[in-house]
């Protein structure tokens, strides 16, 4: 009976595809320093929370691994989903070993253009130059190509006081460059001259960052 399951199965496969029904699983690291493990335990207890309660308004559902998961998830990510995945870190630490040489591939090539793993095929692409802004639609259009990839974003949070002083002393330099260039403008008698668009576009920018600072945080 393998060609009629082969063919049923093939139907349900273009049925799935066919109707966009695929799901989606995104692991989200978070980390922080604090001065001792209580502060942390509290940071990621209370963060935990609001992440799971802001992925259920999304329509999503959030869940906590603990480490024991996170590693089967990066080894099946290196070396492919196996069924017999076992792995103790008790055990591990006891012997003295390091859960890096549990997780690695078993070969690792580097070619001109790419890298290979095993029998799997990669390349690292990065961003050399960045945009003075950069929507944040980007995030989501790197994620929805049609393979396995590791995205990483390092941000540094800033607290919102720091943040809104640093943009009023931008706001503060745009207006301070405007009002020299005007000046300047009238000092040749040309008083019907139009700012130029790259600072009305700045002073724009600059006060559309500095409401959403102020009001969405």
């Amino acid at each position: 009976m393998d060609k009629y399951r082969a063919e049923h199965n093939k139907i349900l496969l273009d049925e799935a595809m066919g109707a966009n029904g695929f799901v989606q699983m995104k692991y989200l690291t978070v980390s922080v320093f604090k001065k001792s493990i209580e502060e942390a335990r509290n940071y990621f207890t209370r963060t935990g929370a609001d992440l799971t309660a802001h992925f259920n308004r999304l329509g999503s559902r959030a869940m906590a691994l603990d480490a024991a998961d996170k590693l089967q998830i990066l080894h099946d990510f290196f070396h492919g989903e196996e069924s017999g995945y076992q792995f103790n870190l008790r055990q591990a630490a006891r012997y003295g070993h390091s859960f890096k040489d549990f997780l690695v591939p078993d070969t690792f090539e580097f070619e001109k253009d790419c890298f290979r793993m095993g029998d799997k095929f990669g390349r690292v692409v990065f961003l050399r130059d960045y945009a003075n802004f950069i929507k944040d639609g980007m995030v989501a259009e790197l994620c929805d190509f049609n393979c396995n990839m590791i995205l990483s974003l390092d941000i540094i949070p800033i607290p919102t006081d720091e943040a809104v002083r640093e943009v009023e002393k931008r706001v503060l330099g745009v207006e301070t460059n405007i009002t020299n260039w005007q000046r300047r403008q009238n000092t040749n008698n040309n008083f019907s001259a139009v700012i130029p668009y790259d600072m009305e576009l700045q002073r724009k920018e600059s006060k559309e960052f500095l409401d959403d600072l102020t009001t969405r945080d």
